[in-house]
C-alpha cells in the first residue's frame, strides 16, 4: 500500500487505513465543527507508546520546567522570602532617608557660614561630601547620637544639586 502526498497511512489495534492529510485551515475548521471526531479509548487499546516518545516528552519537559523557572525568578514573577526582606528593607531605608534630609538640608540652613560652607562642599569630590556634612553634623537628627551616612548623602545631593 503507497500513499499520495496527501494521503498518510494509520494503524490502529492492527487495522491499518488511510486518512487525508490536513492543512492547518483545514484541520482547524474541522476540530471547530460539531462533527469532529472524537477517540473513542476503546478504540487505543494494544497502542502502545514508543520509547523514544516517552524519553523526548521526558526531555522537553524537564527543559520545559528548568526554562518555566528561570524566567519566572528573573523577571521577578516569583519572589523569594529573602528577596522580599531585601527590597522592603531597602524600600523602608530609602523612605527614612527621603524623610530626614530635608531635616538635615534645615539644620545647614541655621549655619551663619552656610556659603562658605556650601562651596567648600561643592568644591569636595563626589564621594567625599557625605563624609563632609557628617563631620559638620547637619546629618544628626535631634535626639539622636550619631548620623546616618544614608541621609548625609541625600542632604549633600541636594544641597549641591539644583532644584528642578
Amino acid at each position: 500500500m503507497f500513499a499520495s502526498p496527501d494521503e498518510a497511512f494509520y494503524s490502529v489495534s492492527g487495522k491499518s487505513f488511510r486518512m487525508k492529510r490536513l492543512s492547518f485551515s483545514e484541520w482547524a475548521t474541522i476540530s471547530r465543527s460539531k462533527e469532529a471526531y472524537t477517540i473513542n479509548p476503546n478504540e487505543l487499546k494494544g497502542v502502545k507508546m514508543e520509547k523514544g516518545y516517552i524519553k523526548s516528552f521526558g526531555w522537553g519537559m524537564a527543559v520545559g520546567m528548568l526554562v518555566l523557572l528561570i524566567v519566572i525568578f528573573s523577571t521577578g514573577w516569583v519572589v523569594t522570602s529573602n528577596s522580599a526582606k531585601a527590597m522592603a528593607n531597602e524600600i523602608s531605608e530609602n523612605a527614612v532617608v527621603e524623610r530626614l534630609a530635608p531635616i538635615a538640608v534645615a539644620q545647614f540652613m541655621k549655619n551663619p557660614n552656610r556659603e562658605e560652607k556650601l562651596k567648600e562642599l561643592k568644591g569636595l569630590d563626589t564621594w567625599k561630601r557625605a563624609d563632609y556634612v557628617k563631620n559638620q553634623g547637619w546629618a544628626i537628627m535631634p535626639g539622636e547620637k550619631e548620623s546616618d551616612y544614608g541621609v548625609a548623602r541625600e542632604c549633600a545631593r541636594l544641597l549641591v544639586e539644583p532644584v528642578k
